[in-house]
């Protein structure tokens, strides 16, 4: 059965009694299923839980587990990287408002935190948004369920629109209601959206439908009437019903468990000439190019979709709309740029655990596509794009006179089958139609990827070639610095003071649930703010900073950042700020927009201005200087004899009153911008943040 729901674009929503059915929510939450085990009955889905559950350590109880598992797999199909944590979208419980799992989805990653927002939001790529709700019900049918669907959708409108409701209804939610209304209202006030976000709802059940049930009308008119008045500002990705076999399946796809099957015929084996290979942990080689048309069958899912899975172990995901992604699509428009891209294009890099050939077939076994993330989302992209293009000519086309050719439409006029006035139209939609099947089916021979496979199955190897394969491009030193002794020791330090509620995400992906956390990149620019004495590159040039990576690291030439001669202490001490001032101009908490737009432009600015508030704070023997060629002295505080007096600076931040430290700060950074602009009139807004001299004026002002 296709639980696919269709809908009437001619149905009209009331929405005046909408939130009055709100008031009863929290008793309807009393109606939910406990613990009826139901989903027992089907050994499939039973054993695929029990995976899941071992998989990562779970031992929730029955209705919680299944909860949990639905969230996780519908959550995960639309995620480059894998849910580390499924209980970082588990909303389960009292207070869900209806929601059982909720994800925000951008450019392929999972948000979950603030810090991840504003990591997005100074990467200045266009965002591709997608909000996940499910509603999971461990029941074997469709019966009696339109009260908890009608919970359900009420629960996603309130999360998408809280307008009309009363602010306690927002505070008295669950918390991950709470964050994600939060994240939410961050993301779309970034001005970096690249279109509306899309939505996706699932109505989840244990039912094994097989065609033997029908959806009940009351459940499909439940679903239909809400939209259209959702599709005036947002996009509708799926609004589903997905029962037992269907939530195996996708199960099966995220388990990474990834298989493909393409023509090799443009592939040749790579065998070395000299050497003695027989401890060689190398299966075989593979290389040459791929038409697109086979290439899709690596990336594509059956409907046509990207395969997130198979990017996982890429050093960074798809970065969007960036101006070099979209001049390589704008590029394959031109009358030359599908036969040239073999020849402008570096080409893939794909790993696989085994390989099988059968005549002139291969198939890859357990595969991840190592370098090359961007390239793929690109073709997948502008081919669907044109797919989407011949839909829409199709569908102009009357459904009589679809698949017929422009001889046999000329053969219905001779007949008189059509009349005289309709049939130049009807003709030039079926000659347009049939252009875009040629253009399409030209574009997937002559659009040539250059590939290279290589069989392994040893995980050292391959991460070996993942990071060979990504020094060669525009991966630089931010995503392979997090695999040193440096990192992994700081990661254990901010371990230590857990209690503080703040951890380090040395691996992007690998934050849990209920802490704040710093990225490498944010705690980079945040050193360098302080310490450095540089808010004016960590706001808008963070290349000249990651360019220290790449300086030697001995006692006589110490690296300027994450060097090994560094105590911890000042890392810690930077992070723990710069994540208290990002949770202070959050939305929720910083209500007039002005102030927080200002800082947003300066919080590198402010971070170090609340350090000097923080110094000034201190006893005498602890202060550092602070004229403008002190930079010695500060970075003095770095070293690692300095580490107990770094300590000091920790408690003392720790017990201040961080409103009277921040306004201290936001009061300093104002001095210094009206002196900055009186001595550079004209000068434009965006360029202030930019210049070295607004760092002196911050330190001098009084």
């Amino acid at each position: 059965m296709d639980c696919t729901l269709t809908w009437s674009d001619s149905t009209i929503r009331v929405v005046q009694h909408r939130r009055l059915h709100h008031h009863t929510l929290h008793v309807q939450r009393r109606l939910k299923l406990t613990s009826n085990i139901q989903y027992q009955k089907s050994p499939l889905l039973k054993s695929s839980i029990n995976n899941f559950a071992k998989t990562f350590g779970l031992s929730h109880k029955e209705d919680e587990l299944f909860e949990c598992f639905a969230g996780y797999v519908l959550s995960s199909m639309h995620c480059d990287k894998e849910i580390l944590d499924p209980e970082c979208i588990h909303n389960g419980g009292s207070n869900d408002q209806g929601i059982d799992s909720i994800a925000i989805i951008v450019n392929g990653i999972l948000i979950t935190k603030l810090s991840d927002v504003d990591r997005l939001r100074d990467s200045n790529v266009s965002l591709n948004v997608k909000y996940i709700f499910v509603q999971a019900k461990n029941k074997p049918d469709f019966s009696n369920m339109t009260s908890q669907i009608s919970n359900f959708i009420d629960g996603v409108e309130l999360a998408l629109d809280q307008s009309a409701v009363p602010q306690d209804v927002i505070d008295n939610s669950s918390e991950k209601f709470k964050n994600f209304v939060e994240l939410k209202a961050e993301i779309e006030d970034s001005g970096n959206l690249e279109s509306e976000p899309e939505l996706y709802l699932y109505f989840v059940t244990v039912a094994d439908s097989q065609g033997k049930q029908s959806i009940p009308e009351s459940i499909s008119t439940r679903y239909k009437v809400t939209r259209k008045s959702l599709e005036d500002n947002y996009k509708i990705g799926s609004y589903e019903i997905v029962d037992a076999p269907k939530l195996i399946d996708l199960y099966r796809k995220v388990k990474n468990k990834s298989e493909a099957t393409f023509r090799m015929d443009t592939l040749y084996r790579f065998n070395p000439t000299h050497g003695d290979s027989s401890d060689s942990t190398i299966d075989s080689v593979y290389f040459g190019y791929l038409p697109l048309g086979e290439y899709l069958k690596i990336i594509h899912d059956d409907l046509g979709r990207i395969r997130p899975s198979v990017f996982y172990d890429n050093v960074r995901s798809y970065m969007g709309g960036t101006k070099i992604n979209k001049s390589i699509k704008e590029s394959l428009d031109g009358a030359m740029g599908g036969p040239l891209f073999f020849a402008r294009n570096n080409g893939v890099t794909i790993t696989a655990k085994n390989i099988s050939i059968k005549r002139e077939q291969m198939t890859i076994h357990d595969y991840s596509i190592v370098n090359g993330c961007q390239t793929s989302h690109i073709l997948s992209e502008y081919y669907n794009g044109k797919i989407e293009d011949s839909k829409k000519i199709e569908s102009e086309i009357p459904d009589k006179y679809r698949g017929k050719s422009q001889n046999q439409l000329m053969e219905m006029f001779r007949n008189r089958e059509i009349e005289s006035d309709n049939f130049m139209n009807i003709y030039d939609n079926i000659k347009n139609f049939d252009d875009m099947k040629s253009r399409i089916e030209c574009m997937e021979s002559s659009i040539c990827i250059p590939v290279r496979i290589v069989c392994s199955s040893d995980e050292e190897l391959i991460s070996s070639i993942t990071e060979s394969t990504n020094r060669q491009n525009a991966i630089k030193s931010l995503n392979l610095e997090s695999r040193s002794d440096f990192h992994k020791n700081l990661e254990a330090y901010f371990n230590g003071k857990s209690e503080y509620n703040l951890l380090y995400e040395r691996l992007e992906g690998s934050a849990k649930p209920g802490y704040d956390y710093i990225n490498l990149d944010s705690l980079m620019r945040a050193f360098s703010s302080v310490f450095l004495r540089e808010p004016h590159l960590a706001a808008r040039n963070r290349q000249t900073i990651e360019g220290y990576l790449d300086s030697q690291d001995t006692e006589e030439s110490k690296r300027k950042v994450f060097s090994v001669f560094h105590n911890r202490a000042s890392y810690y001490l930077v992070a723990k700020i710069y994540a208290d001032l990002i949770n202070r101009t959050s939305v929720k908490n910083m209500k007039d927009k002005d102030e927080r737009n200002k800082n947003r432009r300066y919080k590198w600015h402010i971070l170090y201005s609340m350090f000097i508030e923080l110094r000034n704070s201190m006893p005498k023997g602890d202060k550092v200087p602070y004229d403008p060629s002190s930079l010695n002295a500060l970075q003095s505080l770095t070293i690692s004899s300095k580490e107990n007096t770094v300590d000091r600076y920790i408690n003392k931040y720790l017990n201040s009153d961080f409103e009277n430290l921040y306004g201290k700060a936001y009061d300093r950074l104002n001095i210094a911008l009206k002196k900055f602009e009186k001595q550079n009139p004209g000068i434009e807004k965006g360029e202030i943040s930019k210049n070295s001299a607004l760092v002196d004026f911050i330190a001098e002002a009084k």
